[in-house]
């Protein structure tokens, strides 16, 4: 599999016949790292819930207007976004053996937002090869590469990090740490690949916008 980090949770996943992008956010629309004329193909737009770091609708609409066919798994209240803006031919786009949508709740953010989660969130399985939580410590298994999210105002990097050495993955992918700079974001990434070398698991130090190829064979 090759994966391409696009600025926070946003991911390229390439398989040999699958190409899927994870929440393509306002962050990552913003950075124009992405060319969209350049992909060759895109199968499935995973959305793993409405927060603007996850879901831009500019992005989506660039998107479809560059894959007309393209399937879109999210939730009901991104769907029912998406069709407002005239983007429905995915209504019988469901969940399927390459794309597993997973029902992990959003964290909490009570006190800033009261309530015992914002909105909905889905995890997700790609190719039965990788896991993305979205927005959440809920998960409870991961295919071999799992993307732990490292930051933000409803979690702790300590969280998360103790979230994917319990799931035991062979590999670990950094999202979610858009908010770090990266002197930060540098140090960090050097701390987790030690401790998780010492769990057996291999940290990948992703950098935007390059790929990394990845065996799980």
């Amino acid at each position: 599999m090759k994966i391409t980090k696009f600025v926070h949770s946003c991911l390229l996943l390439e398989t040999l016949d699958k190409v899927a992008i994870i929440d393509p956010g306002q962050f990552s629309w913003q950075s124009k790292l992405l060319d969209i004329s350049s992909l060759k193909k895109l199968d499935y737009i995973v959305i793993t819930h409405e927060h603007q770091d996850h879901f831009s609708m500019n992005f989506v609409q660039a998107l479809v207007a560059q894959f007309p066919e393209v399937c879109i798994v999210s939730t009901p209240s991104v769907m029912e976004q998406l069709s407002k803006e005239g983007i429905d031919h995915f209504k019988d786009c469901k969940s399927d053996e390459v794309v597993q949508a997973l029902d992990w709740p959003h964290e909490s953010m009570d006190p800033l937002m009261p309530g015992p989660s914002p909105c909905e969130n889905i995890g997700v399985h790609f190719a039965g090869v990788l896991t993305h939580p979205g927005d959440s410590y809920k998960a409870i298994e991961s295919k071999a590469i799992f993307a732990v999210p490292l930051a933000g105002p409803w979690g702790a990097t300590i969280e998360g990090i103790r979230l994917a050495a319990k799931l035991k993955p062979k590999f670990v992918v950094p999202i979610h740490d858009w908010m770090w700079n990266d002197n930060w974001r540098a140090s960090m990434y050097d701390r987790c690949e030690e401790y998780f070398e010492t769990q057996g698991i291999k940290f990948l130090k992703l950098k935007d916008g390059e790929p990394v190829e990845i065996s799980v064979t």
